[in-house]
Order: structure tokens, then C-alpha cells, then sequence
């Protein structure tokens, strides 16, 4: 079991970590002997659960508490973008709002049957990708939840998730495009083309500055930053027009500024700029089912649709894994068609 020894004034705890070995950890300079027997509860629990799989709790919390604690501690973090916390802490309330609903207060009350049927309650209303988005914030809280020992299993690990039925991606069609553009003033008409021309992401957009335009070689750098979802850095190959816009943005953005793109009142762009002047466009052109990352969809659609292999797509959209990119493969049957009738000539 854990123990505690004090050593130049200050509080540590002996115990064995999960290779059985004895370790020493300082409770820490300003510990007095209660903050050091909490720290000993917990080594002493997580011992017990490792070796005789008891379910032993080291604190006593309401359900609220533990959500808030999480809330607090685990969904902000590093990389992460200010829509994704926002949609992490949205999905919480309506598991917490469910759980209200089902009179359960106590982390140990929340078994499989109860993720099960807060399943089968959400899917009445919801898509199952809202769902699965939903289930992985549920698995998130009872990973922290052990982590913290406010229990030691995790009642979402092998519950059977909903199928997603992956759509085709909505895309602007050429004639669609040119509308956009066209009724777009000059600084929004630099940024939707330069959506559609590199299949950038808004965030990574927003974020742009021009210390990552490597000018000699046409390519921009997108750094680990707030926007990039790949959570590490990548590049963007830019063509001409791409490089005209960038060269354009130079010529027309203050020396002191450090972002590429700027809002119509020169501040630094964000998400909702963009999304509210493109639905006024859209709205206007009578144009439906749209919205900012359609550009993005656009980009990879008319690639494909114009013989791009899919491999290449997935570099130009810089997507981790080919699954990403083969939602798309449906438009490249022209280019199979035009591939058996070479095989037939």
C-alpha cells in the first residue's frame, strides 16, 4: 500500500506503479498532511484496483461535480478551436440533461443499459452522427472519470454504436461558382476562390499569416495552430491564381499586419465572418444547402470528377487517412468508364 514519509518539510508518498515498482511522488511545497493523505488515497485505490480489481473510490462527488471538474480540467486543451469546445461542451449538456431526465445523480448508477437507452432517446430526434459525436464525449468522461478514480469502469466501452450513413458531400457546381464569385465584393471573391483553389479549411484560413508563405517555392506552411484539425504541420501547394491572390492580399494588407486575410473592416477574419457573408450570397442567389466547408467539398469533387486519382486528393486536402478522401470516389466513374474503354481500343 501507499505510504507517507516527509522529507525537507515536505509531504511525499511512497507507492508502486504498474510494474510493480516503488516510486515517490512530492505532494508538493505548501501540502499539509490532509492534501498528503488525499494524494495517499488515491495511489492506495489505484494499487487495489490492480491487483485485486476491487472498485475502490477515492472520492466521494456529485455527478455535477465530476461534469464540471471535466468540463474544467479535460475539454479545453491544446489545439483545439473555440466551435470545438463549444460543440464539446453542447454535447455534455445534453448528456447531462438526459441523465436529469432519468433521475440518475451518481456516477455509479450510469451502467450500459442506461448509455444504451440514452441512445435510443437521442436517435428519435438526432443523426447518428450527432449520436457517435455525442457517445465520444461520453467515453471521453468516463476515461477522465477512472483516470480521477471517481469509478473504474467505463460503461460505454462495448456498447454496439449506431450506424453512420456517410452522404455525398454537397458541392458548387461550375455555374454556381461563378454566381458566387461574381456577386462576392473584392476581398470575400479573393477569399472563397482561395477556398476552392487549395481546399483549405476555414480555421486554417482565418489563421493565415504571412510569415508561413514560402514565396520562392509557392507553398504555404500551416502550423500546429487554432484551425488546423490534422494536429500537426502540413503544406499547401499553391498554383497560379492562388499565388495572384496572395500577391494581391500583399499589395492591399497594412505592413504591420501579420494575417493574410482580413474581415471588410481590416480585422482578423474568424468563422462567423465568413459564414455570414456567404449566406447572404447564398440567399440572394437563391442558392441552398450550402455553407463555408462547401468550398472545400468543391475542391475535391471537381478534382476527382476531372480524373485527379483519389490518392492525389487525399494529399491535396491533407487528410490523414484514405477513408476521408473515399466518400468522394462515386465521381470518378467517367474516369473508370474512360479507363475499360482504353482497356477495350
Amino acid at each position: 500500500m501507499a505510504s507517507l514519509f516527509k522529507r525537507s518539510g515536505i509531504w511525499h508518498v511512497k507507492y508502486k506503479d504498474v510494474d510493480g515498482k516503488w516510486k515517490n511522488i512530492s505532494c508538493g511545497a505548501n501540502a499539509k498532511r490532509a492534501d498528503a493523505d488525499v494524494v495517499k488515497a488515491k495511489y492506495t485505490a489505484l494499487e487495489l484496483n490492480r491487483r485485486h480489481k476491487m472498485p475502490v473510490r477515492l472520492v466521494e462527488a456529485s455527478l455535477a461535480d465530476i461534469f464540471k471538474q471535466f468540463i474544467e480540467k479535460d475539454v479545453p486543451c491544446v489545439n483545439k478551436t473555440e466551435s470545438s469546445i463549444k460543440r464539446e461542451k453542447a454535447a455534455l449538456q445534453n448528456i447531462q440533461d438526459y441523465l436529469e431526465l432519468v433521475l440518475i445523480d451518481k456516477i455509479k448508477d450510469i451502467t450500459s443499459r442506461v448509455v444504451d437507452e440514452f441512445i435510443e432517446h437521442r436517435m428519435k430526434t438526432k443523426k447518428p452522427k450527432t449520436v457517435l459525436e455525442e457517445l465520444r464525449i461520453f467515453n471521453k468522461f468516463f476515461r477522465f472519470c477512472i483516470r480521477e478514480c471517481f469509478c473504474f469502469e467505463n460503461p460505454v466501452l462495448n456498447i454496439k454504436r449506431p450506424k453512420k450513413i456517410e452522404k455525398v458531400p454537397r458541392f458548387f457546381n461550375e455555374d454556381e461558382l461563378k454566381k458566387i464569385f461574381g456577386a462576392s465584393n473584392e476581398i470575400y471573391q479573393d477569399i472563397f476562390k482561395f477556398l476552392y483553389l487549395t481546399g483549405l479549411r476555414i480555421g486554417e484560413l482565418c489563421n493565415m499569416t504571412w510569415e508561413c508563405y514560402r514565396q520562392d517555392v509557392n507553398i504555404f506552411v500551416i502550423p500546429l495552430m487554432d484551425g488546423n484539425k490534422t494536429k500537426r504541420e502540413t503544406i499547401v501547394h499553391l498554383n497560379t491564381q492562388a499565388t495572384e491572390i496572395l500577391e494581391r492580399r500583399m499589395r492591399l494588407t497594412p505592413p504591420d499586419c501579420k494575417f493574410v486575410f482580413l474581415n471588410s473592416d481590416g480585422n482578423q477574419l474568424d468563422n462567423d465572418n465568413i459564414y455570414r457573408y456567404l449566406l447572404k450570397i447564398l440567399d440572394t442567389l437563391q442558392i441552398k444547402d450550402a455553407h463555408p466547408h462547401t468550398f472545400r467539398h468543391t475542391t475535391a469533387s471537381h478534382l476527382v470528377m476531372k480524373g485527379v486519382p483519389l490518392f492525389t486528393v487525399r494529399d491535396v486536402l491533407r487528410h490523414k487517412s484514405m477513408k476521408e478522401t473515399e466518400i468522394y470516389a462515386h465521381l470518378a466513374e467517367k474516369t473508370i468508364q474512360d479507363a475499360m474503354a482504353i482497356l477495350a481500343a
